[in-house]
């Protein structure tokens, strides 16, 4: 047809923009060729790099090191979690050991103010005349008697366990000795209160109890001595 441009091979109208230059098909060939050389190139050295790699991995010792690594974190968690059972425990144990302390704290306390309490009352007993022999068990026998208070101070009390005002030295120079008067010496001239020089015993029941101990009559010596608790 008049005026159309004549066909030619798309080969031939390749080309660059820049240029606007056209390539026969060698020259596209030849173009084409070297782009895929260099990719090739490109690809082959890829691929050693990683065939290099690769060369000394072993599968099985893959699977023994993942194995390894399961194991470590199984046992990091275990170990964690023992540790923190023993500090559990250890927290636990120094709790009652605080406990254990405080509460032997107490008792030892208690103790000692029972031991201050019954020596002021002993001292008191046998300055009031109170026989020797018998002085432990009016310690007992006059227990409830006695309250030391946290100021140190001994009070008196009565049945009802109130403060009498009284002194321990009244309690025992009148009101027991007015009570029980076989746990005392016979007075001297006087009223002192002393122990007479044969230091004999007025009370028989404490004598019939004397003697059952030194008789090694057991049943007897209890029996006594429930009378004698019974009528402090």
């Amino acid at each position: 047809m008049a005026g159309d441009t004549p066909a030619t091979n798309p080969a031939e109208r390749e080309g660059t923009p820049e240029s606007g230059r056209t390539f026969s098909q060698d020259e596209l060939e030849r173009v084409v060729g070297e782009r895929l050389a260099r990719a090739r190139s490109r690809y082959d050295r890829e691929l050693a790099e990683l065939k290099e790699r690769l060369a000394g991995f072993d599968p099985e010792e893959s699977a023994r090191l993942k194995r390894e690594a399961e194991n470590l974190a199984r046992d990091t968690a275990a170990a964690r979690d023992e540790a923190a059972r023993l500090k559990a425990e250890m927290e636990a144990e120094r709790a009652a050991a605080a406990e254990r302390l405080t509460a032997e704290k107490s008792a030892l306390k208690t103790r000692l103010r029972r031991y201050e309490l019954d020596d002021r009352v002993r001292q008191a007993a046998l300055a009031a005349g109170v026989l020797p022999g018998d002085l432990e068990d009016v310690v007992v026998l006059t227990a409830r008697h006695f309250r030391l208070e946290d100021d140190g101070e001994l009070s008196v009390l009565d049945e009802a366990g109130q403060p009498t005002g009284a002194s321990v030295a009244e309690f025992f120079a009148r009101t027991y000795r007015e009570r029980r008067p076989k746990f005392y010496g016979a007075s001297l001239p006087g009223g002192s209160g002393a122990l007479p020089a044969t230091g004999t015993r007025p009370d028989p029941l404490g004598e019939r109890y004397a003697g059952a101990l030194k008789s090694g009559d057991v049943a007897a010596a209890i029996a006594l001595k429930n009378r004698m608790f019974r009528n402090p």
